[in-house]
This record gives structure tokens, sequence and C-alpha cells, in this order.
């Protein structure tokens, strides 16, 4: 579910930057660089997301184990 709401969040981010990218740069060479960029950067931090909620589920577990 969190995943879901990520994915969907950074969905709107990119759409809306690309948009914006669109407008300001000029070259469709630096606007593609630039989307891709922007692309990676936020696979990047959705891959990060991700792996934090791993951990907090497996510390979560780790925790609650005894109970």
């Amino acid at each position: 579910m969190i995943g879901n709401i990520v994915g969907s969040l950074f969905s709107k981010v990119v759409d809306n930057a690309e948009g914006i990218l669109d407008k300001v740069i000029t070259t469709d060479k630096e606007r593609d660089e630039a989307k891709l960029a922007l692309k990676t950067l936020l696979l990047e931090a959705e891959r990060e997301a991700f792996a934090k909620e791993v951990e907090d589920r497996k510390s979560a577990r780790d925790m609650y184990k005894d109970d």
C-alpha cells in the first residue's frame, strides 16, 4: 500500500517537473537529459524509501517476535 502511494506521488512529481522542463529548456537534447536525470533521481529515492520500509518491517518483527 505504501509503495502504491509513493509510486503515485513520484509519478505526479515527474509529470509536473517534465512540464516545467518543457517550458524552461529549449533544446530537445538538454530537455531529454534533464528528464532522464530527474527520473533517475526519483527512482533512486523510491528505491531508498522502499528499502527503509523493508528495514522498518524487519526491525518491528524482531522487536515483537517474542510476543
